[in-house]
């Protein structure tokens, strides 16, 4: 006989549903978690081909651009003119806590061809070519870059306007801004991010200011494994609750 307020013993007994519903969501969030893990590596592999191209010493840009993936982020050097005419400008662009424009400049190559060249940033007050004179070097220059495509990373409900009959663009819409400055023979596949040239590799202070050297990629996959991970044992621990049972008391 148990005696009287003698807690009864616990059991675990498992159901069938709760248990069929569980493992299905457990397998689901440890595969989510290893394919973050997955994703982290591709992304260090990425970020290392990135440093290593641009690092590269310059070479002439290709005659042939594809696959555009054996050339993006590769460091070229491209000769001929700045067509000042048909600058278009980058949006909301920040630079040490500063909001200004990135210039989008049409070069003519020497061949004959377009190429859209994102030559850096200027502040709000330069956004008017006219206050800033020296930036439009006139005659034939060289100039080096990386390699990039354009396009918007996001989602496509959440892709802003841009306004090319005011030479403005959101994001770069390479296609659009070649149609909408009328360029003779443009290069759509891929622009060229400047580079700064000083000898010490520092901003000049001079504008534009090239920072195409600053490529970051975000790689937050370890974090977001180890939240799949850790819904997957809260999911343990909760299936394991649900099925605990204290037994009653035999009298």
């Amino acid at each position: 006989m148990t005696e009287p307020g003698t807690p009864g013993r616990v059991s675990f007994r498992p159901t069938f549903w709760a248990s069929l519903v569980g493992g299905l969501g457990l397998c689901v969030l440890i595969a989510l978690g290893t394919w973050q893990l997955h994703r982290k590596a591709e992304k260090e592999a990425l970020i290392e081909l990135i440093r290593a191209r641009g690092e590269d010493q310059a070479i002439a840009l290709p005659v042939r651009l594809t696959p555009v993936e054996d050339l993006v982020f590769t460091r070229v050097r491209v000769s001929g003119r700045f067509l000042h005419d048909k600058e278009m400008r980058l949006t909301n662009k920040v630079l040490k806590g500063e909001v200004g424009r990135h210039l989008v400049t049409p070069f003519l190559l020497d061949g004959g061809r377009t190429l859209l060249i994102d030559r850096g940033w200027v502040p709000m007050r330069l956004e008017d070519p006219r206050s800033r004179p020296a930036s439009q070097p006139e005659g034939r220059l060289r100039i080096e870059g990386i390699l990039r495509t354009g396009g918007y990373g996001g989602p496509a409900f959440l892709r802003p306007d841009n306004a090319p009959q005011e030479g403005l663009y959101n994001w770069l819409d390479l296609e659009g801004m070649a149609e909408g400055a009328a360029l003779d023979n443009p290069i759509t596949m891929v622009y060229l991010a400047a580079v700064e040239t000083t000898p010490e590799g520092e901003p000049s202070g001079r504008y534009p200011q090239a920072r195409a050297t600053e490529i970051t990629l975000r790689n937050d996959h370890l974090e977001y494994a180890l939240t799949w991970y850790g819904l997957a044992g809260v999911l343990v621990v909760i299936y394991a609750l649900y099925h605990l049972r204290r037994r009653s008391p035999r009298p």
